[in-house]
């Protein structure tokens, strides 16, 4: 951190506290209420996607100051998780947008706090117990959209609609003639990762291309993600798969749940 820091020496302070700001409110839509984590139906009704926004900023600002003020347990403790959650902010006041896997150290603060708040709250005030009841419906809330992310990510990757996984292709692979010519563009066709698999596992000396010629030929995933980018959706895209559809200028050879093998005429 001390590493991480002394680079960035010269930035500005008022940079510094939107960096560790953005830092910990971005949690709201890559964590706890990813508005657009919520699939189609949050991205067709704009007015419940900005409802969560709110939701969740209200949520990431309420949890800290109920967290520790009402909290009447060990001090020590507490006081040593807020250092450690301070000193992630402050090294993450240095980038701009760091990483989800940088975030590791505080992604579990909001949830953390919540839990002190609503287990040392005064219920017994109107104050209390509002928001005691907003804090229990937000983690409810939280639990249902990232329950509906993670039952889409698993369809995706191995329900009937899944994308073509490292085995499929190389099935697909092993269907080929041996010398044939795989071509495509790298970003839909993963000219880079087949050849990867022929070279340490088909072993059948096929040939890449990231321009088609007649004859030559496609290994494509039956179905691809809707919305986000072929290799690597990011953690707020819509999961949703649809069917690819063959160019009319292939013929197919070859076709499976999973992958289907076409020639170009």
């Amino acid at each position: 951190m001390i590493a991480v820091v002394s680079s960035h020496v010269d930035t500005a302070v008022s940079t510094r506290v939107d960096n560790a700001r953005s830092a910990y409110f971005g949690l709201r839509e890559t964590m706890y209420f990813p508005s657009f984590g919520f699939r189609s139906f949050v991205l067709s009704h704009s007015a419940i996607a900005q409802a969560l926004r709110v939701i969740g900023l209200l949520f990431l600002v309420v949890v800290p100051f109920g967290g520790i003020g009402y909290f009447k347990g060990n001090r020590v403790i507490l006081a040593g998780l807020a250092l450690y959650w301070l000193l992630f902010l402050f090294a993450a006041s240095s980038y701009p947008t760091p990483y989800i896997h940088y975030k590791l150290p505080i992604i579990l603060a909001p949830l953390i706090l919540s839990i002190v708040s609503l287990a040392y709250i005064d219920y017994s005030s109107v104050f209390g117990k509002l928001a005691g009841g907003f804090i229990a419906a937000c983690v409810i809330l939280s639990i249902i959209i990232n329950g509906a992310d993670d039952v889409a990510y698993v369809e995706a990757k191995f329900g009937d609609h899944r994308l073509m996984t490292t085995n499929d292709a190389t099935e697909a692979l092993a269907r080929l003639p041996e010398g044939a010519t795989i071509c495509g563009p790298e970003r839909e066709a993963r000219i880079h990762a087949l050849g990867y698999i022929d070279a340490f596992i088909t072993k059948r000396q096929l040939r890449f291309s990231y321009q088609c010629q007649p004859g030559d030929y496609t290994v494509r995933s039956r179905y691809i993600f809707e919305k986000a980018p072929p290799l690597a959706p990011d953690i707020n895209d819509d999961l949703a798969t649809v069917l690819q559809p063959v160019s009319p200028n292939e013929t197919v050879i070859s076709e499976t749940p999973a992958y289907t093998i076409g020639r170009l005429k």
